[in-house]
């Protein structure tokens, strides 16, 4: 390489050819650095879900709601269990719910924590409570279409429609303003509209067995389930309370399995 002399100081004069060779040199290099980072990005986004990753693929499902239960008796089971039948017979729904150590004899539920304490007030015969049920938020997460995550939503707010249909039917048929007749047709028509709910479900999903479309489906069928078998009952101001309350409690089941599957 020349030398090219200057002043006191000697330097070195880079040649064009050499110039040349260097700039090919580093095009090269930068050439296989662009290659190697689009073949990473490739690979990380084929093994990654970056969209789930990041919770860009989760889709509100369920608001979060509270229901309020009026419990007649509660404490040990051998001391709640004898009231179940009293109360079944009087109208109550009779369910028992277990809370930690403790049971609850369940007559009714109530969507409004003044009516579930006006009924309280008015048991003076029993040591009467409200008991708070609440359904959580509900955040599920899946690559699901637009019209899937439409289908699902609206299924699994089935228990917000049975809350609706099945109270108004009670209260109507403890009032006297429909007969049982009447209370079972009613009944019988929601009954087709969660079955349709149940098609649509999957007609949408086809194959498509994750846990979230597995469970939906099961809360589904004991929903159906629940309704059928409180058409057939000889006590119905009683098994339609627990019909409801049956279903509430499914939900809460399936919001569980959901969290487990996870």
């Amino acid at each position: 390489m020349p030398i090219i002399q200057n002043g006191s100081y000697y330097v070195f004069r880079q040649s064009g050819k050499n110039r040349q060779k260097s700039a090919k040199v580093m095009v090269f290099v930068m050439f296989l650095a662009i290659v190697f980072c689009v073949g990473l990005s490739f690979f990380a986004f084929s093994k990654i879900n970056f969209a789930n990753k990041f919770g860009l693929n989760n889709f509100l499902i369920f608001e979060h709601k509270t229901y309020f239960a009026v419990s007649v008796c509660q404490g040990e089971k051998e001391s709640v269990l004898p009231n179940q039948q009293p109360l079944k017979m009087s109208g109550g729904a009779g369910y028992v719910m277990q809370q930690d150590e403790k049971y609850f004899l369940l007559a009714n539920i109530y969507d409004s924590i003044d009516d579930a304490q006006k009924v309280c007030q008015n048991l003076t015969s029993f040591e009467a409570e409200v008991v708070k049920i609440d359904l959580p938020r509900l955040v599920l997460g899946g690559d699901y279409s637009s019209q899937q995550i439409s289908v699902l939503k609206y299924c699994l707010n089935v228990v917000g429609r049975a809350y609706k249909t099945l109270s108004e039917i009670s209260q109507s048929f403890d009032r006297g303003e429909i007969l049982e007749g009447e209370a079972k047709q009613k009944l019988q028509v929601f009954g087709t509209s969660c079955q349709e709910d149940k098609q649509s479900l999957s007609n949408v999903f086809g194959t498509n067995c994750d846990n979230i479309v597995v469970c939906a489906k099961i809360f589904l069928n004991e929903t159906i389930s629940n309704i059928s078998a409180c058409g057939l009952s000889t006590n119905f101001a009683s098994d339609i309370k627990q019909c409801l309350i049956n279903t509430i409690f499914d939900f809460a089941n399936f919001q569980k399995s959901i969290s487990k599957g996870e």
